[in-house]
This record gives C-alpha cells, structure tokens and sequence, in this order.
C-alpha cells in the first residue's frame, strides 16, 4: 500500500481508503451511535411521504364527487397503504440488516414495475397501442392461429376490441385507445370490462383491427406475446389479458436486469438506479420494447465489463451469448449495435491472441449485420431509393440521406441547434417527465427529479475501498459511445420524422438514452473524489420513497381528470 492509502489488487485495479478491518465514516448504523441517527432519515421520509399521501388524498376525493366513482378511494388507500408497507419492509428487512444489493433487487424491480401498472392504465405508453398490437400479432402465431387479414391488419378478439376503440365508434370517426387519455373514465372502463373475468364463445370471435405490425424482429414482443397467449388460451377477458402481457414484459426486464447486475457488480447500484426511475418503470411495465432494448442492453454491456475485468479468459460460450444479444438487439434500434464497442475494453490476451480477437469480433459483427440486414431490409430500401422522403405526420417534404452527405456543416448546425433548444427536454422525460402519452400533466415533479438527480450522481461517486474498474482512456471512450449513440438517433430521427421546414431535429426522446445512462454515470467513479458517508441503499430507498410519491400523485391527477 502506499503512503496516500491507495493499493493495487491483483488486477491492477486501484482501491483506495483504510485497509485496516474497521468500518469507515460511510457506514450508516453503528453500535455506539444512538437510535434517532439510525432511524431519523427513514422517519422523515415516512413522515414527508405520508403528509403528501394525504394531500393528494384530498385529489381523489374532489375528483370522486364530480364523477361518482367513489371506489377510487378505496383504490388510493390500497396504493396508499401497499407504498407505505412496501417502503418499511424494505427499510427493515434489507436496509437496516446490510443485504447485498442483489438480493433485494429483483423484488425491487418489479414490485415498483407492478404499481406503476396499475396507476398508469394499459396503452398509456408512448406508442403503446402499436406495441400491443404487435405482440397480439405474435400470440397469434405462438397459438397457431391466423394473425393478420388480407389487407394486413391485425386480427383480435372481439372481447378486446374496447383496448383499441374505448368508445366504440364506428366508421370514419376516429378511434381512441384505452390510455391514450389517462382520465378517471379510463379506470372506469377498466372496472367495467373487467367484471366478468372468462369470455364467452362470442368475445372470442376474430375480426379485424385497425393496426398493422411494427416492423421490427419479432424476439421484442415474445415476452409480452406469451401472457396474451397465455390469457386467449384460458379465455380471460381483455382487462386481464392486457395486464398479463404487461406483467411478463416486467418479469423479462426484471430478469435481464438483475443478471447484468449479478454479472458485475461494479456497476450494479448504477443498474439498479436507473431502473428505478419513473420513466424506465413505465416502459418496463408496458408494452413497449423499450423494456427489451435497455434490458438487454445492460446485459450486453455488464457482460463486456465482466469479462474485461473479471474473468480470466473469454470462452466460445461468452462470445456465443454476445452474438445472440447483439443479434436480438440490434434490430429494434440499429444505433444501440454500438454497444458492441464495449467489447473492445476486454484485453485481446483473454482471447488467446490477435487472431483469436479478430475471429471473435467477427461473429459478433457478422450476428448484428445479418439481424439487421434480414429484419430491416425495407428501412434501408426506403432510405436508398431515389423517391422524395414525405414525413406523412406533417405532410411535408424530408431530410434524405444525400444531406448528411453532401451537406454536412448544415447537418452539424442542425445538431447544435437541436441540443441547444431540447437538451433540457430530454433530461426531464429520461427522468419521468411527461409520464403516459407524453403527457404534460401525468410528470414528476422538478423536486422530485432533482432528487432522483442527486441519488444517481451520488451512485456514481466511488466509495472508500470501492474498485475503480476504468481508467482514464476507458471512461472517454464509454462517453464517445454515448456520444455516438446520441448521434445516430438523431441522424435517424433526422432522416424519418424531421421535415426540411422544422429547425430542429424532431423525435428524439430522453428514454431512448436510458440504455447507455449507468455507464455514463459509471465514468465518475474517480479515486480524486470520494463518497464517504451513506451507503448505496439508503440512496436507493430515497428513490423508492420518490416514486412512492410519484404514483400517489399520478393517481390522484388522474382521478380528478373528467
């Protein structure tokens, strides 16, 4: 050890602190510190959250006597009572105790997924509706069932028709979604058709919806296809079917995230973090592949770190699980394919030499390159064709790829203006702001969001004796991914729904930049500034507190919405 308290482990990787066996200043509870320091956080948190709890109580209420749904009361407490238990249980049996991280994890994870359920009603995600669809597409298939008619639109039961036309209207009227609007109707109409839970030989006639597929690789809506198929094979009604698709998107978010987390530690109080925020447990808790795309995305990276700094060597089956992420990836959002770059922070010597490297980021470019090329084939026909980009929503002219090219200090001014004017956006809604359909009203407070802020950049903050995994070139080139990320969702963006008319890059959202979040964070951890007081669960349980908060709220705005 040398005289600054700083050692090497037999990785070469730097720790720094009191090597001696004794607690440090950053432990919490102590046997001669007095019970109003061990428990004074969690009663003033309780405290906070309760006297807000009962504030927005008074919401349900105004909204229950304008619309005579009375049950909504019964429904917040329930929320009421299930958050303030949930956070106490948690406190006593994982906080005070000094559990590992990932043993409280995964109940975590989907516990907090499974309120934010309830509150924000199916199809109230951001293009949640195309989704659900999509997944009813592959239900169809996984029963052997036809899945579309001869124009192309999806078939469903007619028991499930309300999902997609909550008013029944017929014709040229436009249809609205269950949660495109989350409203007090929208619980109604959700207690309603949810009554009788089997469906008759009647709701289980197919007919014609107004969707068509999202085209992308059928591997993102597996997970939400089995509890569609799994309610159409017991003969469930459509309420219960749409939450059971939601449930098991959850369970595979959980399950991929917690593994990351298992595969490397060094970053798991980071995973954990960013997956508690209200923006990613909302779309881990829809339809959306969003859940895919970051769960897997973890993975993929949290796979890359272990083996760079882990293990000793790089097997055929680790390159074999990297190929088929990349593989199951890479389709959806072709720009998160640079999450391969991870890769290259694993020594070539773990691979047996040059040759051995260069064979192995073969396979695994060549698995992303032929998923891409087979799934998006189209996207690409369309982009290199010579016909004129028409944005249909704005009906006006596009970007085409022959700007980029020939054109590129316009397309850097458009990127400078772009995050001049929308950075501030994008950090709100990868946080919670604009919950639901991009809803204004349906967010987390800015409060709120400056703690979730703090709490991740304090996760990021190395601790006394904690590893420092990444050195200086390794974090730059973790933040030259991000960079390059950014880049290329906004040159897509550019290219599919920007017209030549608009000043900015149009359709980028903060949750797009979910995936790449933690390891950004990661790059603080330095041996120059270090944490020294609170431990990664207390920062944990603040956010848990935080969107306990959260979904009272939501529930109440949305009762009293009419």
């Amino acid at each position: 050890m040398s005289r600054d308290g700083r050692e090497k482990n037999g990785n070469g990787l730097e720790r720094r602190g009191d090597f001696s066996g004794k607690r440090g200043p950053g432990t919490v509870f102590s046997k001669d510190s007095g019970w109003w320091k061990e428990y004074a956080g969690f009663a003033a948190v309780m405290s906070l959250l309760v006297l807000l709890g009962g504030w927005h109580f008074l919401d349900v209420q105004a909204g229950t006597q304008e619309t005579g749904d009375f049950w909504l009361r019964g429904g917040y407490l329930f929320l009421f009572a299930g958050v303030v238990c949930g956070l106490s249980i948690f406190y006593c049996r994982w906080f005070v105790r000094e559990k590992p991280l990932s043993s409280y994890a995964p109940l975590l994870i989907f516990v907090s997924g499974c309120l934010y359920m309830l509150v924000l009603a199916p199809l109230s995600a951001p293009d949640e509706i195309a989704h659900f669809m999509s997944a009813y597409k592959v239900s169809s298939h996984m029963l052997g069932q036809s899945a579309v008619d001869e124009g192309g639109f999806i078939l469903i039961r007619r028991e499930d028709d309300f999902l997609q036309n909550i008013y029944g209207a017929g014709g040229d009227e436009e249809r609205i979604s269950l949660g495109r609007r989350l409203d007090a109707e929208t619980y109604a109409v959700l207690k309603e058709h949810g009554t009788s839970v089997l469906v008759d030989d009647a709701g289980k006639e197919m007919h014609s919806s107004v969707y068509r597929p999202v085209n992308t690789t059928p591997l993102a809506y597996v997970p939400q296809a089995l509890g569609i198929a799994a309610a159409r094979l017991i003969g469930l009604n459509g309420v219960v079917l749409a939450f059971m698709g939601r449930l098991c998107n959850l369970a595979f978010f959980t399950v991929f995230v917690c593994l990351a987390i298992r595969l490397f530690p060094g970053c798991g109080a980071l995973l954990l973090g960013v997956s508690l925020l209200p923006m990613t447990l909302h779309v881990a808790a829809s339809y959306s592949y969003d859940a895919f795309v970051i769960s897997l995305s973890f993975f993929f990276a949290s796979y890359c770190l272990k083996l760079a700094f882990l293990s000793p060597e790089v097997r055929k089956r680790d390159l074999a699980v990297l190929a088929a992420v990349i593989a199951a990836l890479g389709p959806c959002k072709i720009v998160y394919g640079l999450f391969m770059g991870f890769a290259l922070l694993i020594p070539r010597e773990k691979f047996g030499g040059t040759k051995q490297w260069l064979a192995s980021a073969a396979v695994v470019l060549s698995a992303f390159a032929g998923a891409v090329a087979v799934m998006n084939r189209t996207a690409f026909l369309g982009l290199s064709s010579e016909t004129e980009n028409l944005i249909a929503w704005a009906g006006e002219e596009g970007y085409e790829l022959s700007f980029l090219l020939h054109r590129p200090v316009r397309f850097l001014d458009l990127f400078y203006e772009t995050i001049c004017r929308l950075a501030d956006e994008w950090y709100l809604t990868m946080l919670g702001a604009k919950l639901g359909n991009l809803d204004p009203l349906l967010s987390t407070p800015f409060p709120a969001l400056m703690c979730l802020t703090v709490c991740l950049v304090l996760l990021g903050s190395a601790q006394e004796k904690e590893v420092l995994y990444l050195n200086g070139w390794q974090k730059a080139w973790l933040l030259f991914l991000a960079a390059g990320c950014l880049a290329g969702l906004m040159a897509v963006m550019l290219l599919s729904l920007t017209p030549v008319s608009s000043q900015v890059i149009l359709g980028v959202q903060g949750r797009y930049l979910l995936p790449f979040l933690p390891f950004v964070l990661m790059t603080l951890k330095s041996s120059r500034l270090l944490r020294t007081g609170g431990r990664d669960e207390g920062l944990i349980f603040l956010m848990s507190a935080v969107n306990g908060y959260v979904l009272l709220r939501l529930f109440g705005i949305v009762s009293m919405r009419v």
